[in-house]
């Protein structure tokens, strides 16, 4: 597995260090033609050289706020569901950036490393090949999943060829970047010695494998990286969901690839706009609605199923536990403080004092009380007060629990319903209601084989054990979705006559042919945060408009 990888800001130092001395005009950021004077000739260069994977950049992601399990409070939402991106939006042309910066690194190791005659042992030279090799192979997984045909670059390019490159068919990247991992799979090690030293694993090309054959719906790849990841023995499930985004669990055995946070290294996360107003916070990042009542009663039913016991009147009662252990709810506590959205004041645990509440529209008459009375509680931590700008929990980007899910995803679509689904689907729900299990209650089995109902269990396992951690926006995309998802109001809090009395809910949603909540019969009862768009174009991001201009011979996408 990868847990520590090293540390990122010694990584910057060693490369600064060797390529000032060893190579003065050596420049790994060119994205045309780099000048390489005679590094990569010995061991030392390349693993210098394969440090530079390790960086945040390097790691594709895409963020919750894209798609309908969140709200954001800045300017009025995410382009990207308001319907305004364009070609020359920042967000296409800066992935489109980094994925070619990290690709050009790759390249530029994997073409000049057979200078280096004396790597020994073998395995050292073929590790560090794979290194590469799985670097440029996530880069291009998420190209062809975003952008569909890309240009496909095995060799660095020189200027003079820049200008003529062509786009290669997204399935041939795709094939290509799979046989890039299988290299990794095969001469990566099974895991590191020392302990603190963790750089990619089989474990690593695996989980990539596994979450972008499901990405391109190659089921059958998808099924077997999992199958694998499952088999190895070396990953299970961390007992409690919501310490494993916390201290606790950053180096457990659910983890597969994170990205290391280091206050003492300046590599640190801000959580400033998920938190309290009343912690220093901006309260502006809001969980949605929608994404409330997609968790289910805790006997497993949806919450417009005839036999749930669920009242829009007291919403958070009787849910399945990951829902308080995700979302921070009215009356409950976090950073030591209480969480009051309809009340004028709250209450400091930590200073022991009543003060005003500023989260809350009764107190708070600049606008800027928090919209929906929701936030999120996943990955924060009472001690996280007072240094929200210092938040050194690491990112984790892939984990098993995904794995066991994809795995029971990728055999359903397959026709290969079997006992081994249902299992995969269960340890998740099972770690969910791990307390109440061990009280000797009971945890709402998945028994059905049943395909459609399976299909729609499966992805709301998904979105509810996955929120706010970037997966749900392709998960709308390959789903074909997103249209329905995201061409849907987004409501908040009724502000006008508010009252310490008011509920935060007005019915109990319904539900489409698709199990997506839907509230056009109670639209009058909230504030509408935003009118989502989602233009059907926005299925295929565009080629940056300047990579489009640079190069005519690019093309574009249809309908940008």
């Amino acid at each position: 597995m990868m847990k520590k990888i090293f540390n990122l800001r010694n990584i910057a130092v060693a490369a600064l260090v060797l390529f000032n001395t060893s190579c003065t005009d050596l420049d790994l950021y060119s994205r045309t033609s780099p000048s390489t004077g005679d590094f990569y000739s010995t061991e030392a260069e390349l693993e210098v050289a394969a440090n530079e994977f390790y960086r945040d950049f390097m790691f594709p992601t895409d963020t919750d706020k894209y798609s309908d399990n969140v709200f954001t409070r800045s300017g009025s939402g995410h382009e990207l569901y308001k319907g305004t991106s364009t070609s020359q939006s920042g967000i296409f042309k800066n992935r489109w950036t980094d994925c070619y910066k990290s690709i050009t690194r790759a390249n530029m190791m994997l073409h000049y490393m057979y200078r280096a005659e004396n790597v020994t042992p073998e395995a050292t030279w073929l590790r560090l090949r794979a290194e590469a090799l799985l670097t440029r192979a996530h880069q291009y997984l998420y190209l062809a999943t975003h952008y569909g045909d890309v240009p496909l670059l095995l060799e660095p390019i020189p200027l003079e060829e820049a200008y003529d490159i062509r786009r290669t068919d997204k399935e041939a990247v795709i094939d290509q970047a799979m046989d890039d991992l299988d290299f990794a799979i095969e001469y990566l090690p099974e895991e590191y010695v020392t302990a603190d030293v963790q750089r990619f694993t089989k474990a690593s090309a695996l989980a990539i494998k596994s979450r972008y054959a499901l990405y391109a719906k190659r089921y059958k790849v998808a099924a077997e990286a999992a199958k694998a990841l499952m088999d190895d023995g070396k990953y299970e499930l961390y007992p409690s969901y919501r310490e494993l985004f916390l201290e606790d669990g950053q180096n457990s055995s659910e983890v597969i690839i994170a990205l290391p946070q280091s206050v003492a290294y300046e590599e640190k996360k801000n959580i400033q706009y998920e938190i309290q107003r009343n912690v220093g916070g901006y309260a502006s990042t809001t969980p949605t609605y929608e994404l409330i009542d997609s968790y289910e009663t805790a006997e497993g039913l949806r919450i417009d199923d005839e036999d749930a016991s669920y009242s829009y009147l007291n919403p958070f009662n009787n849910r399945d536990p990951r829902l308080k252990m995700s979302i921070l709810t009215p009356g409950d506590s976090l950073m030591n403080m209480h969480w009051e959205p309809f009340k004028k004041e709250t209450w400091d645990i930590q200073e022991e004092k009543s003060i005003k509440n500023m989260d809350s529209w009764l107190s708070n008459t600049q606008g800027s009380a928090n919209p929906a009375g929701l936030l999120f509680k996943k990955g924060i931590s009472d001690a996280m007060r007072g240094s929200f700008d210092l938040v050194d929990v690491d990112i984790i980007l892939y984990r098993f629990a995904e794995t066991l899910l994809i795995y029971a995803e990728a055999k359903l679509e397959l026709g290969e319903i079997d006992q081994t689904v249902l299992d995969a689907i269960n340890k998740v729900r099972q770690r969910a209601y791990a307390q109440q299990i061990a009280e000797g209650g009971a945890y709402p089995e998945v028994t059905t084989t049943e395909a459609d109902k399976l299909r729609e269990i499966i992805r709301r396992e998904r979105r509810v054990e996955l929120a706010n951690e970037g997966l749900r926006y392709m998960d709308l995309v390959r789903w074909n979705l997103a249209d329905k998802a995201l061409n849907r109001p987004m409501l908040g809090l009724k502000t006008e006559g508010i009252s310490e009395e008011s509920n935060m809910f007005s019915a109990i949603a319904e539900f489409d042919e698709n199990g997506l909540p839907t509230y056009d019969h109670v639209l009058d009862n909230h504030n509408i945060l935003l009118n989502r768009v989602f233009p059907e174009r926005q299925y295929i991001w565009p080629i940056p408009f300047q990579e489009s201009v640079t190069n005519p011979n690019l093309g574009q996408n249809p309908g940008w």
